[in-house]
């Protein structure tokens, strides 16, 4: 990793997968801060998320085609931007001009093989942050 990124991982996140695909699509190559404001207008159903590939039997939203409202996708995306953007800060990078570069969500062991996760849907991430 160069000296102008920071990075978060994070396993075994209760967070829908699907959600999290489309989520992590449409915020790839955003600004910190604006990624951040979206999804707290997701939490207020202002701001719909397109669902581009995950979109059989979706209603369509105003000006955007299929989209919905994913809200605890969206907060626990939002904890992890804010833990990448205090990484970076930490690092000694500019809030202000940092970019998403890499938005990663992959599927984690299911729920029904362990009883030790039993929390339903559980995604990994993988964001990078970069400075512009």
């Amino acid at each position: 990793m160069s000296d102008n990124t920071a990075a978060v991982n994070s396993t075994y996140v209760n967070a829908s997968f699907k959600y999290s695909v489309e989520i992590c699509s449409y915020l790839k190559g955003r600004n910190l801060d604006t990624a951040i404001n979206l999804l707290r207008g997701v939490e207020t159903k202002k701001v719909a998320i397109p669902m581009k590939r995950y979109k059989k039997k979706v209603a369509h939203q105003k000006g955007i085609g299929p989209g919905r409202f994913p809200m605890n996708t969206s907060r626990a995306i939002i904890s992890l931007l804010e833990s990448v953007g205090k990484n970076a800060e930490n690092k000694g990078l500019n809030r202000e001009k940092l970019v998403i570069s890499t938005m990663e969500a992959n599927r984690s062991i299911s729920a029904r093989r362990s009883a030790r996760f039993a929390r339903g849907k559980l995604t990994n991430f993988t964001i990078v942050v970069k400075e512009e």
